[in-house]
């Protein structure tokens, strides 16, 4: 058997359970603008998907693929004591709320610009960006400052995130 998933989360109102899952690369804080509008009809449990924000990474790992964190979330729910929550997510967590919602395990389901919607060079180009993304954030912050310095770097780099990369403060 393996051990339960554990997440840092918040935890506010009351009501029937709706758990939040955030995009890919962020946290439970994305929610925190609507967090307390939510909570006025609903016990909301906002989480920071294993290995984002401050929740571990699983000692058995990162889960390899969409059953894996399906049924990580399912074991949450169950250490919770919720029993078939509502789910909203956006990004990679409304792709996992979908999956959810196709496995029965939630009452409901809302999707907010789901991943998953794409080609597979579509597929490659996204996780060629992340991975550049996360080996980036491990680079000194004179190093970022310098590279970020130049547009065309600053606009390959955060182009796929920001809008209007060139207003970014450095």
């Amino acid at each position: 058997m393996s051990a339960p998933v554990e997440v840092v989360f918040e935890r506010r109102g009351a009501g029937p359970p709706l758990v939040l899952l955030h995009g890919i690369g962020h946290h439970w804080g994305a929610w925190v603008p609507v967090l307390d509008r939510l909570a006025e009809a609903h016990d909301v449990i906002a989480v920071d998907l294993p290995g984002f924000g401050r929740s571990p990474v699983p000692s058995a790992g990162l889960p390899a693929d969409m059953p894996g964190l399906v049924a990580g979330m399912v074991e949450l729910f169950a250490a919770l004591g919720l029993e078939r929550p509502h789910v909203a997510g956006n990004s990679l967590g409304g792709a996992i709320a979908l999956e959810l919602a196709a496995t029965g395990a939630v009452s409901s389901a809302t999707a907010l610009s789901p991943a998953g919607f794409c080609t597979p060079r579509e597929l490659r180009w996204a996780l060629t960006v992340l991975t550049l993304h996360r080996n980036a954030a491990r680079l000194p912050e004179p190093v970022l400052r310098h590279l970020f310095a130049a547009p065309a770097l600053r606009a390959l780099a955060m182009g796929m995130i920001l809008a209007r990369p060139d207003r970014m403060a450095l």
